[in-house]
């Protein structure tokens, strides 16, 4: 795809989402054209490489996932998951959601006349683990199963045309996989999006929509964009806060994800910054279960090299230094750097 045809898209998304409109003497595609995040050839070493720095990155050839023609996912879906099995979805502009089936869920994204997306149909347990070939998004990731957490969150993505995710952010790394259509996202640093006005509806008191504009988007020095379309997978760091605008009937999956190589910068951020988890320990639930896995993962050369040890080892003694006191006095850090270290 060409960066014409990807600023064409972003036209697209302006007429359905008017915030992403500027007035017509502004000349905004030399700005979008830089910040452009442009897709790659998959290699472990570049995922490593972006956990560690806390990069979003945008890859090609991600080991997961299978093409699927647009026709055949209400079969796909509806043979795997009971027609009654409960989901919430988004069925408005204004973040309204409400609990319906799978089967209603499944008839209004065919029909694809009005707003409707979800991103919590789980699937965890069901065949569409195996038949969508989603190991590719859980062999490294530390809330994968054996022994899975409430935190992983591996769930199908549904959406209509027009259907707009409001700006928000998941404190965790998160890694998407597109099967059928297309979506924009736009993503930007949390904590500087909310120094200039851009709300976040994670951690912000917004009474309809989330304060967004694209004028103050494109001045942010974190600020990027890419069009998900399949065959692509997005990885995208947990202090990002992004706004996703479906442009075609979308269906995809993704799931939350802790790993080795991104579990100090995602520590220091919970710890500096907090959590939108209001009322739960997960600095403390989470700093458990990773002490857990990487003590199990350090008695074998092989979960040793599929977990990114190495890169690790290295991420922790460059990245010392820079660390807030704060992080590296915390029980959490210390017993995780002592593990990689031994």
């Amino acid at each position: 795809m060409t960066l014409e045809e990807s600023l064409g898209w972003v036209e697209l998304a302006a007429q359905l989402d008017r915030n992403l409109l500027l007035p017509s003497d502004v000349n905004h595609r030399s700005e979008l054209a830089r910040r452009i995040l442009v897709p790659r050839a998959f290699a472990m070493s570049r995922l490593w490489t972006h956990m560690i720095a806390g990069r979003p990155a945008l890859f090609t050839t991600f080991p997961t996932g299978r093409p699927i023609r647009e026709r055949a996912v209400v079969e796909l879906v509806g043979s795997a998951l009971p027609a009654h099995c409960p989901v919430r979805v988004q069925v408005s502009p204004l973040r309204s959601r409400r609990w319906t089936t799978v089967d209603w869920l499944l008839r209004r994204w065919q029909e694809n006349t009005r707003l409707t997306s979800t991103t919590d149909l789980h699937f965890r347990g069901s065949r569409l683990v195996k038949d969508l070939r989603t190991e590719g998004l859980s062999k490294f990731n530390l809330l994968a199963p054996p022994r899975g957490s409430w935190l992983e969150m591996l769930t199908l993505v549904l959406s209509t045309t027009g259907s707009v995710t409001d700006s928000h952010s998941d404190d965790c790394d998160g890694i998407n996989h597109c099967l059928v259509g297309h979506k924009l996202w736009l993503f930007w640093d949390r904590l500087e999006g909310q120094s200039v006005g851009l709300q976040d509806v994670s951690y912000d008191e917004v009474r309809d929509t989330a304060a967004f504009d694209l004028y103050r988007f494109l001045g942010l020095r974190s600020a990027g964009w890419c069009l998900m379309s399949p065959g692509r997978t997005l990885f995208l760091p947990g202090h990002f806060t992004h706004r996703v605008i479906t442009l075609e009937r979308y269906f995809g999956f993704g799931s939350f994800c802790i790993s080795l190589p991104g579990w100090p910068r995602t520590l220091a951020s919970w710890l500096i910054n907090g959590t939108s988890y209001a009322g739960l320990d997960v600095v403390g639930s989470i700093g458990r279960r990773v002490r857990r896995r990487t003590l199990a993962i350090s008695k074998s050369s092989a979960l040793r090299a599929k977990y990114g040890w190495a890169a690790t080892s290295i991420a922790i003694k460059r990245g010392e230094r820079r660390l807030s006191p704060v992080v590296r006095k915390s029980t959490e850090y210390g017993s995780f750097r002592q593990l990689i270290e031994r």
